[in-house]
């Protein structure tokens, strides 16, 4: 039964997330601000295209782009836009030196 199950083609993601916060000895030392998250997506092939077509779609309708140059979710870029209210575009914030 098993065999049946696990045949086919399948796509497998793993990224990993973290405060990186290991560039000193004293952040180091500070255990509350240290983690590491890791995470995986299995998708069997015929759904992994049902999927990428969706977020694709998503991807074009919140955030308009050219094809040949997609656009890639990361935390920190979309935590920096701000969706007008008025127009389906998003603005990019200013960002003030770090």
């Amino acid at each position: 039964m098993l065999e049946k199950c696990i045949i086919g083609r399948y796509r497998l993601y793993i990224d990993e997330s973290g405060d990186h916060v290991f560039h000193s000895e004293e952040t180091m030392k500070q255990d509350s601000h240290r983690y590491l998250n890791l995470l995986g997506c299995i998708f069997k092939m015929d759904v992994y295209l049902d999927f990428h077509r969706k977020i694709e779609d998503f991807k074009q309708r919140h955030f308009p782009h050219n094809p040949d140059e997609p656009v890639i979710l990361h935390r920190s870029e979309i935590m920096a836009l701000v969706v007008v209210s008025a127009t389906p575009y998003v603005v990019p914030v200013p960002r003030t030196g770090r």
